[in-house]
């Protein structure tokens, strides 16, 4: 069958094969690109808020750890003790957020676990 085709059918045949395998590869490649933007979206839009969210209740933690030290050597500790106070909430308030915002049962787990430890250090200044 092939011995009867021409030099330019042989050329033809070629080229439109090499044309599929090519049209092939591009369809691939953009469910591969797909795949990958459904993977940077979750990370930049979703996961991102959530670490956001987990920072800012570090740098509060943070920042009450500082005010507990200061607060043995304070003069007039009622200042220290309001911004405690007034910090608690606020940290109650993000880890809401951030509860609200998890997908995984393993990430549920982890913030029941820094709840439950939490409220001994809670409970030692209101």
């Amino acid at each position: 069958m092939f011995g009867r085709l021409t030099i330019a059918m042989r050329l033809g045949l070629g080229f439109g094969l090499l044309f599929v395998m090519l049209a092939l590869a591009v369809a691939l490649g953009l469910s591969r690109l797909e795949a990958v933007h459904r993977q940077i979206e979750q990370s930049v839009v979703r996961d991102w808020e959530s670490t956001v969210l987990a920072n800012r209740t570090i740098d509060l933690m943070n920042a009450q750890t500082r005010d507990s030290l200061l607060l043995f050597h304070a003069l007039d500790s009622s200042e220290l003790v309001g911004r405690i106070a007034q910090r608690v909430d606020t940290i109650t308030g993000v880890l809401d957020e951030l509860e609200a915002r998890l997908r995984h049962a393993e990430a549920r787990l982890l913030l029941t676990e820094i709840r439950n430890r939490r409220k001994a250090y809670v409970g030692s200044f209101l």
